[in-house]
């Protein structure tokens, strides 16, 4: 499959998406003060979320045969809502590292969200009717990192 019929698939199951629930920008309720007060407050909860209120780095990690990956993980995460509202989808999911240091390993090492480039459907804020594909850059995990050192390089 070439990366133009890649594109053109992801544009139709993007568009196609839009036309459910929630609809476009442009043809959600005009109740405006109420679609705000629900905003700020996912955003608040958000940002305490970010702020390490909700998530801390465990004390161990949860090893069970039923524990999802990211508290599997050397570097546990956690994820967090970015929003676009001019973007499809509007809302994806980003990981957010829960510790600043690895599990099981020495003082040196230390967790950093890992990134791909996702393609999204990008509608312009003064124009609804132009939209073009762009690659947006999303955190999907943590992984452990050991520092460079030169006498490792050979």
């Amino acid at each position: 499959m070439t990366a133009n019929n890649f594109l053109t698939i992801l544009i139709i199951l993007l568009w196609n998406w839009s036309d459910s629930s929630e609809g476009h920008v442009c043809l959600q309720s005009t109740n405006l003060i109420e679609s705000w007060r629900n905003w700020d407050i996912e955003i608040t909860t958000e940002r305490l979320r970010e702020s390490g209120l909700f998530n801390t780095c465990p004390s161990m990690l949860a090893l069970g045969p039923f524990s999802p990956d990211q508290d599997r993980s050397s570097c546990p995460w956690y994820y967090v809502n970015n929003r676009d509202r001019h973007r499809l989808p509007s809302v994806i999911q980003e990981a957010r590292c829960n510790c600043t240091r690895c599990f099981g390993t020495n003082e040196d090492s230390y967790c950093r969200e890992q990134y791909v480039n996702v393609p999204v459907l990008f509608c312009f804020p003064l124009d609804d009717s132009q939209c073009s594909v762009r690659f947006d850059r999303i955190s999907v995990g943590c992984s452990c990192y050991f520092p460079r050192r030169l006498e490792n390089i050979r």
